[in-house]
């Protein structure tokens, strides 16, 4: 358990605002930079997405 617990941290991402847009960040660098755009289009689908699962938990049983 212990090992998969380590495996874990390390595919941990990092976001970070560069001067190109959004970076993702990888244990071992860099994975991939998304322009400014593209980082606001995923943060509003992010945002739509934890909306409409509120919802799903917010409607009456029955």
């Amino acid at each position: 358990m212990l090992a998969s617990s380590a495996a874990a941290a390390d595919s941990r991402l990092e976001v970070k605002v560069v001067d190109e847009g959004v970076a993702l960040l990888g244990p071992d660098g860099v994975i991939a930079v998304l322009p400014q755009e593209a980082a606001a289009a995923v943060g509003r689908r992010l945002l739509q997405a934890a909306d409409d699962q509120a919802d799903i938990y917010q409607k009456p049983l029955g």
